[in-house]
């Protein structure tokens, strides 16, 4: 029951961002994109920005720390898929995740079964249940 403890440690006001695999710049969760982490209680760090379009929202490393977050989920595209790749860029490095080491995986490949929406779940609890409030 993956659903049921994600709300419970999201619940505790810490704050998620994700970066998608674009080089030099943070594609980020949009209004409706992984609504269901939202409806499950995962605060989004850019909700609410008025430039973040239905899916995403495009920031370049210097914006994204304007949403300090208490982890940053990157996914598998892209050149900056590990805690030390984001930790060699210059500014990005400087975001409080990054600083915290708290950087995971996002397995951003929508899962097509209850088996795979699971296996999402646990991946982003694997992180939320370790990550301490740096935002």
């Amino acid at each position: 029951h993956a659903d049921v403890e994600l709300c419970e440690v999201a619940g505790d006001d810490r704050r998620a961002l994700a970066k998608a695999g674009v080089d030099h710049r943070l594609q980020t969760f949009g209004r409706s994109d992984l609504g269901q982490l939202r409806s499950l209680g995962v605060n989004i760090a850019n909700d609410g920005s008025p430039t973040s379009t239905s899916y995403w929202e495009m920031l370049s490393y210097e914006q994204a720390l304007l949403y300090p977050s208490d982890v940053i989920f990157v996914d598998q595209y892209g050149s900056a898929k590990t805690l030390e790749d984001l930790r060699e860029l210059t500014t990005i490095n400087m975001h409080p995740a990054v600083e915290a080491g708290q950087v995971g995986p996002w397995k951003r490949d929508l899962p097509i079964s209850y088996q795979g929406l699971t296996e999402f779940l646990d991946s982003v609890l694997d992180q939320l249940r370790v990550a301490e409030k740096v935002s």
